[in-house]
């Protein structure tokens, strides 16, 4: 049976709960503070790296994250492994089955 060799999936999930004020949105705080970090960084010459970069950088990103958390933002990440059969029988009989 399809059953006996269940295979493992880990799911991982990251939340944002954000909320804007008299003076800025959410949104704008979201995308905008670290965007202004991030050229800071560059102007201060702290960051050496040239042209248009992506968010994998930890010289970046990790000021990135410490100066959100500082003015408030934070996520709350979990993993959880969930086990499920393999093969299409064993998924069918598992959904369809009274």
């Amino acid at each position: 049976s399809d059953n006996k060799n269940p295979q493992s999936l880990e799911v991982h999930t990251a939340a944002l709960e954000a909320y804007g004020n008299d003076e800025t949105s959410a949104m704008a705080s979201c995308v905008g503070l670290p965007i202004a970090i991030a050229a800071l960084r560059v102007l201060d010459t702290k960051v050496k790296l040239a042209g248009v970069q992506g968010p994998t950088d930890p010289a970046m990103y990790e000021h990135i994250l410490d100066v959100m958390q500082i003015r408030g933002f934070s996520l709350k990440e979990s993993a959880k492994s969930l086990q499920y059969p393999i093969g299409v029988a064993a998924t069918l009989k598992n959904h369809w089955a009274p």
